[in-house]
């Protein structure tokens, strides 16, 4: 991962991720279509290369941050007619700023729970006091099943244990050359980070396997939404 992410941006973003594309991605949409109230500011913590916020398809003040630049510069580039504000460094993400946050395959990447903390603590000190946040991860149940776009070590021998926090994982996507390592991180784990940090979970949505998929799995959900207020 980290050496597409950093290296190669450009190569990564190119590569058009089933589970994103056709499940997470869409069931975020749908929940911000949900909750969302007259909003125009928002702020997507992690964005790639911007794919979540295109699909929105609607004008919004929108800020964008990743600690990977070359993924920034792609995702300014593609959103170029929101002229989005770019920050480099979430210190200077402003205070009590934002109707909404999108934290979306952020957290799977991260391997200490200081910065998973350090993430929490940024993003509810960004958002207005009635904002909302949406965060997405891969669902930490079912790491050992297989799905329609990918499938983990943890199918092909690796012990798999639910409450083993932060385990790093290889993940091999279907179809394209490309393995990386993500973080499992549990349910109970992720709720209590942001209700500790003070929000409110309004839902929880399991994303729907893609079934036009062959390897299609029509009893686990590959991802989770969490809505928090």
């Amino acid at each position: 991962m980290e050496e597409f992410w950093y290296k190669n941006a450009e190569v990564y973003s190119n590569e058009k991720f089933e589970i994103n594309e056709l499940g997470t991605h869409p069931t975020l949409v749908d929940a911000f279509k949900k909750y969302e109230q007259n909003w125009t500011t928002i702020l997507d913590y992690g964005c790639g290369d911007g794919a979540l916020v295109e699909k929105l398809k609607r004008r919004f003040e929108v800020s964008l941050f990743d600690t990977s630049a070359s993924m920034l510069d792609i995702a300014a580039n593609k959103l170029g007619m929101l002229n989005p504000t770019v920050y480099y460094d979430a210190i200077e993400i402003p205070k009590k700023t934002f109707d909404c946050v999108f934290l979306s395959m952020v957290l799977v990447c991260v391997d200490t729970e200081q910065e998973i903390d350090f993430i929490v603590r940024r993003i509810c000190e960004a958002k207005r006091s009635e904002g909302y946040v949406f965060v997405a991860n891969p669902h930490p149940c079912f790491r050992d099943r297989s799905f329609s776009s990918y499938y983990t070590e943890y199918l092909i021998g690796k012990s798999f244990s639910y409450f083993n926090e932060g385990d790093r994982h290889k993940i091999f996507i279907r179809g394209k050359p490309m393995e990386f390592y993500d973080y499992n991180w549990s349910v109970s784990f992720v709720l209590n980070r942001f209700i500790k940090a003070g929000l409110q979970l309004v839902e929880m949505i399991e994303v729907e396997d893609n079934e036009t998929n062959e390897y299609y799995n029509p009893l686990f959900s590959p991802s989770v939404v969490y809505v928090f207020k």
